[in-house]
């Protein structure tokens, strides 16, 4: 079977957005995954992530975590160190 997700960041342009509205539409729309921003996850405060993962529970949602990496941490950069400054970040 191919999963099929979306991030959610298709319906707002706030990357520290409550993902958790987003989790029945997801799967109201039939996908199987939904992206989340992993910066947001992390600065959460204690309960918030316990509240997505009961959403996506619920919704049989799968969730998937991104993150953009400023130049800095380029993991695909020519130059080593940045390359390692972004795995270690």
């Amino acid at each position: 079977m191919n999963r099929v997700g979306i991030c959610y960041a298709y319906w707002t342009r706030d990357w520290d957005a409550d993902f958790v509205p987003f989790v029945s539409k997801v799967a109201g729309l039939g996908f199987d995954i939904q992206e989340v921003n992993s910066g947001t996850v992390t600065n959460m405060p204690n309960a918030d992530p316990d509240r997505l993962k009961a959403a996506a529970a619920r919704h049989g949602i799968e969730l998937t975590f991104c993150i953009g990496l400023p130049q800095a941490y380029d993991v695909a950069a020519e130059d080593a160190t940045l390359r390692r400054r972004g795995i270690d970040f």
